[in-house]
């Protein structure tokens, strides 16, 4: 197993070593000349090894032996490499800077690690002047990154903002556009163009959940809530996350925008009880009708069967006939059965109750929901009615007294009240 990794590791240093270009000046031409060493593989899997073993100085000495009698600047490279790993980035700084080699002053790989070597002794202005010798013939987007940062640490934010510009045309990535437009909007105060940036972004590549939210924020300094709610729209779409449809939500609710708010909801079928409740508040029975019959049927489930019943009973409570009374009773009776629901049980009890349809049964299911919710004042007031159609005035007071002394001022209460009162007179 051993040999295999060192075999494997020795692959790719050497294939990592023929795809990169030693001279700047030669990127089309040429590489310098590589001698002939005929140890150079025992070498090579000695430094891999002394370095898989941690004997980081060996393996620092074996590399420089390597390039000592190849001249290949790769195992420069990774002799200037290690010796950064171990502090001691003067000594880079030294070798490097003092060279007259053409092959090391012009190398990319050479002034990456030199930049190393300033910007770990501290010395970001000269990893800049460094880069910058070299930079117009990379095409890595982190080589543009890393100029990007060490501009923005020395507040040179114009600089900045053209390499991490330059590192994003290279690889469209997120984070390169979270940094141009973070430089945009916070640094240079060219909000609009971060804003153009991000949209144009979204509008190529989808809605980044991390930029997308970058751009809320943005849009939310600038008061601009349509595209606020549109963005979260976007970005529910995109990742399937409740948390952003409940953005939307919460917004329109604020603003009071039910319309909106029910086509948001009709169109993302979020939250169809959510829907129908809606529906209920604002009196839109037909369409409230219409969405529980059609989830009733696609579900079956109890809920949607009562809530289908209640918006029938409430688009025709006016001109409904007995036998549709009776057929919306049977449809809530049966929705019972299987719903132990404190408001269906006392809807169902009060349309009985209220419509003489079996006022006994009715009562039946009020106590029902008053097992579940028995301080509920408007289940108590069920209660007293069903007592008072089954005659039984003084049991009616009794129950709707605790009503009245809670202080509710309700007129469908109020006159339950009087009526028990009258019924009670007469006696």
């Amino acid at each position: 197993m051993f040999k295999v990794i060192l075999f494997i590791s020795i692959t790719l240093f050497v294939t990592n070593c023929s795809v990169k270009s030693a001279d700047v000046g030669e990127q089309n031409s040429k590489n310098y000349s590589v001698k002939k060493f005929k140890d150079e593989n025992f070498y090579l899997l000695l430094a891999l090894d002394q370095e898989l073993k941690g004997d980081i100085n060996g393996s620092n000495n074996t590399f420089y032996k390597l390039y000592g009698e190849t001249g290949n600047i790769e195992y420069l490279r990774e002799h200037l490499a290690l010796l950064n790993l171990q502090g001691n980035h003067n000594q880079v700084i030294e070798f490097v800077t003092s060279s007259e080699e053409r092959s090391i002053k012009n190398s990319i790989d050479i002034a990456r690690v030199l930049t190393d070597a300033y910007i770990k002794s501290g010395n970001n202005r000269k990893a800049i002047e460094t880069f910058l010798k070299v930079i117009d013939y990379s095409d890595r987007e982190s080589d543009f990154q890393l100029l990007a940062e060490l501009y923005f640490q020395n507040r040179d934010y114009e600089n900045s903002l053209k390499y991490m510009r330059k590192a994003y045309l290279v690889d469209n990535k997120p984070e390169y556009m979270e940094g141009v437009s973070k430089l945009l909007y916070l640094y240079v105060g060219r909000t609009k163009e971060a804003i153009r940036n991000l949209e144009t972004h979204k509008l190529m590549y989808g809605c980044n959940k991390f930029l997308c939210l970058y751009l809320i924020n943005f849009y939310s300094d600038m008061d601009n809530v349509p595209m606020v709610i549109d963005t979260y729209k976007d970005l529910y779409k995109s990742s399937g996350e409740s948390r952003f449809a409940l953005k939307v939500i919460n917004i329109y609710k604020q603003q009071g925008n039910y319309p909106e708010l029910i086509e948001f909801l009709n169109s993302s079928s979020f939250d169809n009880m959510m829907l129908l409740k809606i529906y209920m508040t604002q009196k839109k029975y037909a369409e409230g009708l219409k969405l529980s019959k059609k989830l009733y049927k696609e579900e079956s489930k109890p809920e949607y069967l009562a809530q289908s019943a209640i918006f029938e009973y409430e688009k025709s409570r006016e001109t409904i006939s007995r036998n549709g009374l009776i057929s919306i009773v049977i449809k809530l009776e049966k929705a019972v059965e299987k719903l132990e629901d404190a408001l269906y049980l006392n809807y169902l009890g009060y349309l009985m109750i209220d419509n003489d349809i079996r006022v006994k049964d009715g009562v039946s299911y009020v106590k029902r929901a008053l097992q579940v919710e028995p301080e509920s004042i408007f289940f108590l007031d069920s209660l007293a009615w069903g007592y008072y159609k089954l005659g039984r005035c003084e049991d009616a007071k009794r129950e709707l007294q605790k009503v009245v002394s809670s202080g509710i001022d309700d007129d469908e209460i109020i006159a339950h009240w009087r009526v028990i009162n009258r019924c009670l007179s007469k006696k």
